[in-house]
């Protein structure tokens, strides 16, 4: 790559910098509300762009499933997020918005207490910690400059912590609405020069085997019913999605936000997938996890090569800012009171510790991320869900304690499995069979001492 693409990178990038801070001023951030959900001021484009940008973080995890398994990437892993995102909209966002919250942990603290609110706290603070999405922009930084990946994660963070700073929520607003047009532009003129200059279906036919155009690609009915309790899972459980939700003018723009979300991701999707499926057809012995980006500057000519990158770095700080600052507000707000929701000190104090608490967990975890991931979804993630959907969705079934009850006990039966290996079963679904028993079993002597 030449100098020319990286200058229109580097520019690009510094774009969005200037122009998140100079925006983020008009805001008065020393009220909790502005701070972290923009004084519940969200109009309907800003939430539509900074609900996709944020969402789709791990574009090459995506394109490398896709580079291996074709159209049924968007069946398998796809589907079930759209239905998720549609079930989320038409059933949890009028029961989330009338509890008059600003954070997630916070409508556990509105239906039990404080005990259970700080558990949650703690839970979401260790799940949301992002740190596949700074490794990932320290590998492109690193693929870019030749810097080694922990001086690439540790740039990486800092650019991020001085566009959120003391702006809050308001520079993630403003940095994904410039995020969102520089990822759409990167993603759809692959699509387009590949199209130009290979052809369509006929091209990708004539070059992949047939299981490349599968729905299903072999998986079971089985299989998809995992995958899209999965989704379910992820979507409830995600603080930015209520963050989002709480910070929206009105449930109106939260409900036709999450639509039109859905629209862009689908499209999202479909250029990702094809673009993959041409780097296939192209070159059939790439890397995976390498094969989309490599194809991509392959095609593209000079000066959009430096679009591209600007948009593939967009759509991985999209997801990193947002959730490092779900991070740092349940620290501040959650976990330590809401007095230091209104000190610059705190505010930045926050961000560079959890920053830091980041930093160096991916640099342990860079060359075995997914087990780390697997022991987030199983102990902060499975456990806590399904309490979390039972006490938003239903009436107060549980007592507190019961709540907390059902927390721990799942996470001893996958501690007690993890350390004896008495089964087989994969603890994400241990979490969730012991979760849901033991709720089922307090909602039952709950229902028969009312009687």
């Amino acid at each position: 790559m030449g100098y020319f693409d990286l200058s229109i990178f580097i520019i690009l990038t510094l774009f969005t910098l200037l122009y998140t801070v100079i925006l983020s001023r008009k805001n008065n951030e020393s009220s909790v509300a502005n701070y972290l959900i923009f004084g519940r001021k969200l109009t309907l484009p800003l939430f539509v762009t900074t609900l996709v940008s944020t969402w789709y973080g791990d574009i090459f995890g995506v394109t490398q499933i896709a580079f291996k398994r074709g159209i049924s990437t968007i069946v398998v892993y796809g589907i079930g997020f759209y239905l998720a995102a549609i079930f989320f909209m038409l059933f949890f966002v009028e029961k989330a918005r009338k509890m008059n919250v600003f954070t997630l942990p916070e409508i556990i603290k509105v239906k039990y207490g404080k005990t259970s609110y700080k558990l949650t706290s703690f839970m979401i603070l260790i799940k949301a910690l992002p740190i596949s999405y700074l490794i990932g922009i320290g590998l492109l930084i690193q693929k870019l400059f030749g810097l080694s990946l922990n001086s690439s994660m540790l740039l990486g963070m800092i650019f991020v912590i001085a566009y959120i700073g003391i702006r809050g929520f308001s520079g993630i607003i403003y940095s994904d609405a410039i995020q969102f047009i520089l990822m759409y532009a990167s993603i759809v003129m692959v699509v387009i020069f590949s199209y130009l200059e290979y052809g369509g279906y006929d091209f990708l036919n004539a070059n992949l085997g047939e299981e490349y155009f599968y729905i299903n690609s072999g998986e079971t009915l089985t299989g998809l019913f995992v995958w899209f309790f999965i989704s379910i899972i992820t979507t409830f459980m995600s603080p930015v999605f209520y963050q989002r939700c709480f910070s929206a003018k009105n449930s109106a723009i939260a409900k036709k936000g999450i639509l039109i979300s859905v629209i862009f991701w689908m499209i999202c999707d479909f250029c990702t997938v094809s673009s993959s499926m041409y780097a296939k057809a192209v070159f059939p012995d790439s890397m995976p996890h390498e094969a989309y980006f490599n194809y991509a500057m392959s095609i593209l000519p000079i000066g959009l090569k430096g679009l591209f990158l600007a948009g593939i770095a967009a759509t991985i700080l999209s997801t990193l800012d947002s959730f490092l600052f779900i991070c740092s507000s349940t620290l501040i707000y959650d976990l330590l009171g809401k007095k230091f929701s209104q000190n610059n000190v705190y505010k930045i104090g926050s961000l560079v510790i959890t920053g830091i608490i980041t930093f160096l967990l991916a640099g342990h975890f860079v060359d075995d991320i997914d087990y780390f991931y697997k022991l987030l979804r199983s102990y902060c993630g499975i456990t806590l869900a399904i309490p979390m959907m039972c006490t938003i969705f239903f009436k107060k079934i549980l007592s507190e304690k019961q709540f907390i009850y059902s927390i721990l006990l799942a996470c001893m039966s996958m501690f007690i499995n993890d350390f004896f290996g008495l089964t087989v079963i994969e603890n994400f679904y241990l979490g969730a069979l012991i979760s849901s028993i033991s709720i089922m079993i307090f909602a039952l002597i709950n229902n028969i001492s009312k009687r």
